[in-house]
């Protein structure tokens, strides 16, 4: 039980990290501060050092503090404008049968990603493993539910406009494939990345010499998406705005990441998620996530009610309700709706709802392989203390018969041949 805990909660730290909403007006201008922005955008030399709880390389470091003189308030100061990991995409056959492959990377050797079969079947990641030695050679892994192995890609060379290599899988059969760079029905897109950092830690603990820092992740649209006026709306702000965002958001008492990622980019439809995560200085990391559809050809946003049919409320908790057994039937969770005093017809999920505190929020998402619901464990366990967020999936071909025809959705399924 605690492997499959671990596992669930590592997986959900792992996925996206996409961020809360900042204020789209920023507030008058507070007195100057040291400000060392660049105007121009830099590549990051590596992302992923740069997203974990230790200052990033590429972040201002603290000087060296005589700790017994107390700590010295670090100088307020932004970062340069960088570029994190460089986002393809492509398409193609595998097994004669089409995918969608999207692949991120820093040169020369953190390529990870995702794809997954447009006619259904589980959606696999690509290279998430630190112990891998091998640049080119990505450890292929399933998504939700189980996170089995399934082998690993061996790229012939780094990616550019084509994408071959021979995916190997756990029986050792060869299955070669050449993919093409392609954005045809969808988004080309970059994540750039700002930080603030400076300042000394609000704590009541002697000598504690921790720098906060603030970094936030923006969703860059690029080529034609990012030339189309409906889409405008979805670019970062100017530099001036985001600089005072960061000001306002700052909190001088904590480690903070606001990130971004892309779920599914596919048939004019691109689903991302952000996500919030503060490391408070003496206090509980606090996680939350936020989603968000749009339809490139209009720049609408969508709503996963607005997708579905009238009604689809108790049938969605239905299926919800038999993952959430099936998928975590190893563990010992005692389920908070099951509960002696409710009638049997009763024994149902709720469906995802905002938590109370804004932090944790539980979400509905639209992935390449089907809806993936995550709920607060306050809201699925009896005991809830200690437990990671509960993560299922509904894959679309039990989803279809709830989708409403005519939608954005329903005609990414028909051409996807899920019926």
């Amino acid at each position: 039980m605690a492997a499959l805990l671990i596992g669930l909660l590592g997986y959900w730290l792992g996925r996206v990290l996409p961020p809360m909403p900042l204020p789209a007006q920023p507030a008058p201008l507070a007195a100057a501060e040291p400000d060392t922005t660049s105007l121009t955008t830099k590549p990051i030399e590596n992302d992923r050092a740069a997203s974990v709880d230790t200052m990033s390389a590429t972040s201002p470091q603290p000087a060296p503090v005589d700790e017994s003189e107390g700590c010295q308030p670090q100088p307020l100061r932004f970062s340069s404008l960088k570029v994190g990991p460089v986002f393809h995409r492509y398409t193609g056959t595998i097994n004669q049968e089409r995918v969608t492959v999207e692949l991120s990377w820093t040169p020369p050797d953190s390529i990870t990603g995702r794809f997954y079969r447009w006619r259904g079947g589980p959606e696999y990641t690509l290279g998430e493993d630190e112990q891998r030695r091998e640049p080119l050679v990505l450890p292929v892994r399933q998504g939700l539910p189980d996170y089995g192995g399934a082998g690993t890609w061996r790229l012939a060379r780094v990616p550019g406009a084509v994408l071959r290599g021979v995916w190997v899988d756990t029986s050792g059969h060869r299955h070669p494939f050449q993919l093409r760079e392609n954005y045809t029905g969808a988004a080309q897109y970059e994540i750039q990345v700002l930080q603030r950092s400076g300042g000394k830690p609000a704590t009541d603990e002697e000598n504690d010499c921790r720098v906060p820092y603030l970094r936030q992740e923006y969703l860059h649209l690029l080529g034609a998406a990012g030339r189309h006026p409906a889409l405008r709306r979805l670019q970062p702000p100017t530099m001036a705005v985001r600089r005072q965002q960061l000001r306002d958001n700052y909190e001088p008492d904590s480690r903070t990441r606001h990130g971004v990622a892309g779920r599914l980019n596919d048939f004019n439809l691109l689903s991302y998620q952000t996500s919030y995560w503060a490391d408070p200085f003496g206090g509980r990391p606090q996680p939350g996530t936020k989603s968000f559809l749009v339809d490139l050809v209009t720049g609408d946003s969508l709503t996963i009610a607005s997708q579905l049919r009238p009604g689809y409320e108790l049938p969605l908790r239905r299926l919800l309700t038999a993952h959430l057994l099936h998928d975590y039937s190893n563990t010992d969770a005692e389920w908070y709706w099951q509960q002696d005093d409710r009638p049997a017809a009763e024994q149902l999920v709720d469906l995802p709802r905002p938590e109370r505190e804004t932090l944790t929020e539980e979400d509905f998402l639209l992935t390449g392989d089907g809806l993936e619901a995550t709920y607060s464990p306050f809201s699925v366990y009896t005991s809830p203390g200690g437990m990671p967020p509960a993560s299922v999936l509904i894959p679309y071909a039990e989803l279809r018969p709830l989708i409403r025809p005519g939608t954005p959705l329903a005609r990414m399924l028909a051409a996807r041949g899920i019926r």
